[in-house]
């Protein structure tokens, strides 16, 4: 194996001398943007290797991480894969999640009753059209807050959040720990996009951290391609970026990225039919002996039949949090508020779109109830009843 520093005062001239001189099967190792001199400006500098059976990562000159290095704390505990296994429920539900408040169970009739007549009725046809489960449209609708009429859209929808807060749905952006680095780590299916989200989130961190502050680590195996994207982001705006194939890198560069409000790590997709590929991420991150927070990414316009399955699939990680990508390329989120509340699981953000960080938003009820509640004022009176509503969209 053969390690070498290359320099270019752009990021695509750096990468052809990568491609010239290693060829195709070249490993980019590390990119950072350097000074070249006062009166030169700023240059480039990618550190790549030849592919090989052996390769061992190397920290470019410079760089290597400072003796001492505090000490990992222990593992996180991880969850078994039924943990998150959606089962039947006894309250008629197609899955389960955790225990609600008993008042859930054992409301009045006539608070249930009241979604027959009136506006609320309408409100319960429209989250039953936008795919909302049949049972949890009629708990929302049934809230006290939406039963009266309301003074606009927008008070519609904050009553609409607090209901869904009463049902357990939530969401969790990521916090910013004092005093080390939070390690924020995106999983999921190849194409959800992973990738294009680590990058709006690095932007979006840095521009309220400021420069130095956010790093990006790659746990990818593919080749120049697969982290093109991320050394080109990080060559405009100024994010430090590493590619790790060990666990034992992993530790490294966190370590050496310590000094960091936030770090994020982009992994490979997996297909959740591979056990073997999910349980092995699984090691990677358990091995390295520091605590990730795992968002397991879904995009919105996927059947709901299909992200029960990529939950259960990927509940070998013990996510933390789900994100939903692609929330644009859909006309109906009753999916979310239903995967939501069977799994009981908080959102961390809603991505759409490929500008940066623009089309990154900070999950919120609010906009969860925004994003179900289009064109709700216009077309709820002219929607059929449930019982002519297909049973695929009301679960």
């Amino acid at each position: 194996m053969h390690i070498k520093i290359f320099e270019a005062e752009t990021m695509n001239q750096a990468l052809l001398q990568v491609k010239r001189e290693f060829g195709p099967d070249a490993v980019i190792l590390s990119a950072r943007s350097v000074r070249a001199g006062l009166l030169k400006g700023r240059r480039v500098e990618v550190t790549a290797a030849t592919d090989g059976p052996n390769v061992s990562m190397q920290t470019p000159q410079g760089s290597a991480a400072k003796p001492g290095s505090p000490d990992f704390p222990a593992p996180r505990p991880w969850q078994a894969v039924e943990a998150y296994r959606l089962k039947p429920s006894p309250r008629g539900r197609s899955a389960s999640r955790p225990a609600a408040p008993a008042a859930r169970d054992e409301a009045p009739p006539a608070q249930v009753s009241a979604t027959v007549e009136g506006e609320n009725a309408a409100l319960r046809r429209h989250l039953c059209h936008q795919g909302v489960g049949s049972e949890l449209a009629r708990e929302l609708a049934a809230h006290p807050a939406l039963i009266q009429p309301v003074a606009s859209p927008e008070d519609t929808g904050r009553a609409l959040a607090a209901a869904m807060a009463e049902c357990g749905l939530a969401c969790e952006r990521i916090r910013i720990r004092q005093g080390r680095a939070t390690v924020a780590a995106m999983v999921g299916p190849p194409g959800v996009g992973k990738t294009t989200t680590v990058v709006k989130l690095a932007a979006l961190a840095r521009n309220r951290l400021g420069a130095g502050r956010v790093g990006i680590i790659a746990v990818d195996n593919a080749r120049l391609g697969a982290v093109e994207q991320l050394l080109n982001f990080a060559a405009v705006v100024g994010v430090e970026v590493r590619v790790v194939r060990k666990p034992a890198e992993l530790s490294r560069v966190l370590g050496q990225f310590r000094k960091m409000a936030l770090v994020l790590v982009d992994t490979a997709g997996v297909s959740v039919a591979d056990r073997h590929d999910i349980l092995g991420l699984k090691n990677f991150f358990q091995r390295c002996r520091r605590k990730v927070e795992m968002h397991l990414l879904l995009a919105a316009s996927t059947k709901e039949e299909d992200m029960r399955r990529m939950i259960e699939g990927f509940g070998a990680l013990a996510f933390d949090r789900l994100l939903f990508t692609r929330v644009d390329e859909t006309c109906r989120h009753g999916n979310l508020l239903n995967i939501m509340d069977r799994t009981q699981i908080p959102v961390s953000y809603f991505s759409q779109g490929q500008r940066i960080p623009d089309d990154l938003k900070i999950a919120t009820l609010e906009k969860l109830a925004g994003l179900v509640l289009r064109n709700w004022s216009e077309g709820a009176r002219e929607q059929p009843d449930e019982s002519e509503v297909p049973r695929w969209m009301t679960g």
